[in-house]
């Protein structure tokens, strides 16, 4: 399950299509399956977002994050700076802008 929605992100994040991008993340939030690895979900659809230059998918993810529990939030923070150098060496200049300027992006409660 966490391999085929991973791979349905992926594919809405390179076509750019943002509402089904939505519509698929808000279904794995709330489907009732057993194991749900919600970070490496995130991570994955984070840094292809930042790695496709797609805005609107940064912000709805960034959004979420902050919804995070703490743990989630330390396990995965490790993305924001990996993500920042992928914009800087591609030029993605709205992107890198918002990473370094979001403020709610909260570490630590």
């Amino acid at each position: 399950m966490n391999k085929n929605i991973n791979n349905s992100l992926l594919q809405y994040i390179r076509d750019d299509e943002y509402t089904s991008f939505v519509e698929c993340c808000e279904y794995y939030i709330n489907v009732d399956i057993e194991y749900k690895n919600y970070e490496l979900v995130f991570k994955n659809s984070f840094v292809n977002a930042c790695l496709y230059n797609r805005l609107e998918f940064v912000k709805y993810l960034l959004q979420k994050y902050n919804l995070m529990n703490i743990v989630s939030k330390i396990a995965i923070r490790q993305i924001f700076p990996y993500s920042k150098y992928l914009c800087k060496i591609n030029n993605y200049n709205e992107i890198l802008v918002l990473l370094n300027n979001q403020t709610n992006i909260v570490l630590y409660e």
